[in-house]
C-alpha cells in the first residue's frame, strides 16, 4: 500500500508530460501558430519546379506523346530545366533547356541488378555494338524519341 502512491504519482507525471508534449508539438508544427512574417515570407517565394500540368497546358502534342509512351510517369523537369526558367504562368520567358545526353538516359536505363527486372535496362556497350553505333554524347536520341522511347 505504501508503494502504491508512488506508482500513481509516476503515472500522473507521465500523463502530464505526454499532454505537454502534444500541446507543444501542436504549437510548433501547426502553421496557424506561425508568426505572420514567416507565413508571408513562405507565400512570397516563387515555386521553382512545376508539374506535368504546367507543361501540358502549352505543349499538348508532346503531352499526348508522353502519355502513350514509357515515360508517362517521368516529370518533364527530369530531362529539362525547372519550369520557372522557361515560363511564368502561360508566358514563355526563355527557351527551355533540353538535356539530350546519353548520360542522362543511362541514369535510369543502365543495367543494374538493383533495378526491377521489368524495367527497361541496357548494357550500353553491348546495345551500341549490336546496332553498329559508335558512342556519342547524344547517341540515345538518334534512335529513341525521348518523350516516348518505344516509338
Amino acid at each position: 500500500m505504501e508503494h502504491q502512491k508512488h506508482f500513481f504519482r509516476a503515472i500522473f507525471l507521465l500523463i502530464v508530460i505526454i499532454m505537454v508534449y502534444i500541446f507543444a508539438r501542436s504549437l510548433i508544427f501547426h502553421p496557424e501558430t506561425w508568426v505572420p512574417e514567416a507565413k508571408e515570407m513562405i507565400r512570397s517565394h516563387t515555386p521553382v519546379f512545376g508539374n506535368l500540368h504546367g507543361c501540358n497546358g502549352c505543349h499538348s502534342e508532346v503531352a499526348r506523346t508522353r502519355a502513350e509512351g514509357e515515360h508517362k510517369g517521368v516529370s518533364c523537369e527530369v530531362c529539362h530545366a525547372p519550369l520557372s526558367t522557361h515560363a511564368e504562368g502561360k508566358k514563355k520567358i526563355a527557351p527551355m533547356v533540353k538535356n539530350r545526353s546519353a548520360k542522362l538516359c543511362m541514369r535510369c536505363h543502365q543495367q543494374l541488378r538493383a533495378r526491377p527486372a521489368n524495367f527497361s535496362q541496357v548494357v550500353v556497350a553491348n546495345h551500341l555494338s549490336e546496332n553498329g553505333i559508335a558512342f556519342e554524347p547524344e547517341v540515345c536520341i538518334d534512335c529513341h524519341m525521348p518523350h516516348s522511347p518505344k516509338l
